[in-house]
């Protein structure tokens, strides 16, 4: 089973937790700062959550650890820190940014990956 960390609790992030988690193909971990959020989300499907300061790269470093990928589902401005996370951890990358910008150092950044790792923004 693949093990996929979404970052953001909000209606898309929490849509997609869901989408995956009753697939049966994936064991779901949501991370968020909204403990409100994270709680709701957990009432409706089956879901691990952490509760973090998503600003806070360093926090999301243990997150990381163990999983296939990080699938940010926050303000693009964040995504960047949390495409380093996988990165540095050797795990595949999703966003849905729209921002060009943001897109593109990504982009950048996924040149240094493993060849087991994808980075995919602009999923959105």
């Amino acid at each position: 089973m693949n093990k996929i960390a979404i970052i953001g609790a909000g209606k898309i992030g929490g849509s997609i937790a869901k989408l995956l988690a009753f697939s049966n193909d994936y064991t779901v971990t949501v991370v968020d700062q909204d403990a409100a959020a994270l709680e709701r989300l957990a009432k409706l499907a089956p879901v691990q959550t952490v509760l973090l300061d998503i600003k806070k790269q360093q926090e999301l470093l243990p997150v990381a650890t163990g999983q296939d990928a990080l699938f940010a589902a926050t303000s693009y401005t964040l995504n960047s820190g949390i495409a380093r996370v996988a990165l540095k951890h050797g795990v595949s990358y999703f966003d849905l940014t729209e921002d060009v910008a943001t897109t593109r150092g990504i982009q950048k950044m996924a040149e240094q990956a493993q060849e087991s790792q994808i980075f995919m923004p602009q999923c959105g």
